[in-house]
């Protein structure tokens, strides 16, 4: 008989981090599952009956990403849509889920300003239905890969919408809506986590939301006190786990009508596997309860293998430590020290900032927020309390708020994965081997050493340069020198973020803005600066018109302004124009000028004796490359070596215009164009 050199419980975590890896991968390289699931199988012939269970349920998690790969393949886009039944199946802020026959789709709720909607709701469309099309930029989170990971890979696009308002599921959520109206209701018993509910907003800000993860306490507390009463009552032990069971159920019918959200499952999910565990008489272990029920979930839902939790739970399962063998106290210091050496390096790998007072925050807010939930699952049938609750969340959001002014935070930006990958191993190393003291010391100067580079990655790999920003039909232009970022507009176009600078800044490690220009008073050149000044980056300077200089010597690169006194009655020909020189390369922004100004710089002695003798290297195209600017006569005088064009087709906004591409390739002048999908980079050179 072979001997087993590992414990069931270690099977279930090698299963599960090997099924986790494979499923990540098979993201981008969907064949890597069929010899994933053959090397799973390989490996559990050898003393088979110890890892089947572990084999089992990766095998599960793997099945579920291959049938997801084969649907999505096999789905084809159906013809145009007349009054078609569709049922929500998932809110979000800005968007539905909707569910046809088992296939999902994606809808813009900015398709549908004047309608509301609850879960189970049934609706006649009629529109088309079209191949999924949400492009992000590298900067920003994949929201179209996370949707095709939901089974999503197309979208509808309404013209009516007809409710249909049948079903007894739609009703119960019906009266969810209607009966729970206070955010404590909302959260801890509904598990809605809207951004529009302000006690999600303060948590989001301290990076702490997985603290309102207590939907399933007040059903341990129930189940707990069923159990000890029944158990009291009959004096039989196997009793209570069977109540445990029937509490179990009650609560996936709850959740079942709430459509299954994560909290409420997997609370169900934890407490049904232990339940039956201890009915077989099998002593359960914590971490092999937890592989099991998160497996079940990333089956359930594919997109999790990609969402924050997950990576949480895998620290969870490899670095904290639940042994009967060590005291309770020295356990929970020990994880206490591991979850901010743990918990903090997610936090700057998920959004690119380590917080310092993290775990602080979360030892002094978790028991306030497990009180409030089980207090809100214990009073949300008296009357009136709904005044109650409103006086309790404005304390908890003003503590919350005060916590943020004092939550510091080191902004790590973007560092190669593989960085992390070496750093979580050495620590792991560190934490297993003993002896000998020389290796263990070893391991940690090493530890210590890869954490140092995750801080200071970007200044080792800072690239100067100029990048023009997909924004649509909008303008940004960063201009990046060591130590110094200056911007050129900061706007975004109509259906676009406003927040897309200020995601490129968190990427990028950027906490401090020193000038920030701005052409003229047209939303779309400046509308992103709130969402900066909200993450609090320190903006040092705003350089308008009518302060504006004639030019600015902005360290290694010099910028000369023009059109500075112009008084049009059409906003766009009041644009400042700027033009960058820089290494013996000249970078000409049009901003929004049109026609009119163009004749006006045309004519304008000192524009053209700054551009004389020089050669326009790089040009970016006035007005998003409309009919109205780039005349032929400008673009024959400046003759540039390559147009930026940052705008895209969308709506009535058709930019750039056909007209301007015809007149590019009439002097054969070569362009790109941002068109929703590319963000364009011009390198700068290293100063000795």
């Amino acid at each position: 008989m072979t001997k087993t050199l590992l414990k069931p419980q270690d099977y279930f975590v090698i299963y599960f981090l090997f099924s986790g890896l494979i499923a990540l991968i098979s993201l981008k390289v969907p064949w890597i599952l069929i010899p994933g699931i053959g090397v799973l199988l390989l490996f559990t012939l050898v003393d088979w009956k110890v890892k089947f269970l572990p084999m089992i349920v990766s095998l599960l998690l793997l099945i579920s990403f291959l049938i997801r790969c084969v649907v999505s393949w096999l789905v084809k886009t159906p013809p145009t849509l007349i009054q078609t039944k569709f049922i929500v199946q998932t809110i979000k802020d800005n968007y539905l889920l909707l569910d046809h026959h088992g296939i999902k789709y994606y809808c813009s709720l900015s398709l549908l300003p004047d309608h509301q909607f609850y879960l189970h709701q049934k609706l006649l469309i009629t529109g088309q239905a079209l191949p999924l099309s949400k492009r992000s930029n590298y900067f920003e989170f994949n929201f179209q890969n996370y949707l095709h990971q939901k089974g999503v890979n197309q979208e509808v696009r309404p013209d009516r919408v007809i409710s249909i308002n049948n079903g007894w599921l739609f009703k119960i959520n019906l009266f969810y809506e209607r009966f729970f109206h206070s955010d404590f209701e909302q959260v801890f018993l509904l598990n809605n986590h809207q951004s529009s509910i302000e006690l999600i907003q303060r948590t989001n800000q301290l990076g702490i939301t997985y603290l309102l993860n207590f939907g399933g306490l007040p059903w341990f507390f129930l189940s707990w006190t069923l159990t000890k009463l029944i158990q009291k009552a009959k004096g039989k032990v196997h009793v209570k786990y069977k109540t445990g069971l029937v509490v179990d159920g009650l609560l996936l019918c709850f959740g079942f009508t709430l459509n299954f959200p994560f909290v409420l499952t997997r609370v169900a999910l934890t407490s049904l596997v232990h339940n039956w565990l201890r009915i077989k008489k099998i002593k359960p272990n914590l971490i092999s309860i937890w592989v099991i029920v998160y497996s079940c979930l990333i089956a359930l839902d594919n997109s999790l293998i990609q969402s924050n939790v997950f990576l949480y739970y895998v620290m969870v399962i490899i670095y904290f430590r639940f042994t009967s063998s060590q005291s309770i106290w020295k356990q929970l210091l020990f994880n206490f020290v591991i979850s901010n050496l743990t918990f903090g390096v997610v936090n700057s790998l998920i959004g690119y900032r380590f917080f310092y007072l993290n775990e602080v925050f979360c030892v002094l807010l978790a028991p306030l927020l497990g009180f409030l939930n089980i207090l809100t699952w214990l009073t949300f049938w008296i009357p009136k309390i709904d005044i109650v609750y409103h006086f309790l969340n404005h304390l908890v959001t003003s503590e919350l708020t005060c916590f943020a002014k004092i939550n510091w935070f080191y902004a790590t930006g973007h560092v190669k994965i593989y960085w992390y990958f070496l750093y979580f191993g050495f620590l792991k190393l560190f934490l297993t081997i003993s002896t000998p003291k020389w290796c263990k010391g070893g391991l940690l100067i090493t530890t210590l050493l890869c954490l140092v580079f995750i801080f200071s990655a970007k200044f080792l790999y800072f690239q100067p340069g100029i990048e023009i920003l997909n924004v649509g039909n909008g303008q940004t232009v960063i201009l990046k020198q060591k130590n110094h970022i200056t911007l050129f507009d900061a706007g975004s176009g109509p259906g676009h973020s406003k927040s897309i600078l200020k995601n490129y800044c968190q990427y990028w490690g950027i906490r401090r803005i020193d000038e920030i220009f701005i052409s003229h008073y047209h939303e779309d050149h400046y509308n992103q600066i709130e969402a900066l000044m909200t993450d609090k980056i320190l903006i040092k300077k705003v350089i308008k018109r009518e302060t504006a200089l004639r030019f600015y010597q902005v360290k290694d690169v010099r910028i000369n302004l023009f059109n500075l006194d112009s008084q049009s009655k059409n906003e766009n020909n009041n644009s400042l124009v700027y033009l960058l020189n820089f290494h013996h390369k000249n970078f000409l922004i049009m901003n929004d000028l049109e026609t009119e100004g163009e004749i006006k710089l045309l004519n304008d002695i000192n524009f053209r004796a700054c551009i004389q003798n020089k050669t326009i290297d790089y040009l970016l195209a006035g007005h998003h490359g409309s009919k109205t600017s780039s005349t032929l006569p400008w673009l024959t005088y400046l003759r540039p070596k390559l147009v930026f064009i940052s705008g895209e087709k969308q709506g009535l906004r058709q930019f750039p215009n056909d007209e301007t591409i015809s007149k590019l390739e009439q002097l054969s002048i070569p362009y790109k164009v941002t068109g929703g999908k590319f963000n364009f980079f011009i390198k700068i050179k290293n100063t000795p």
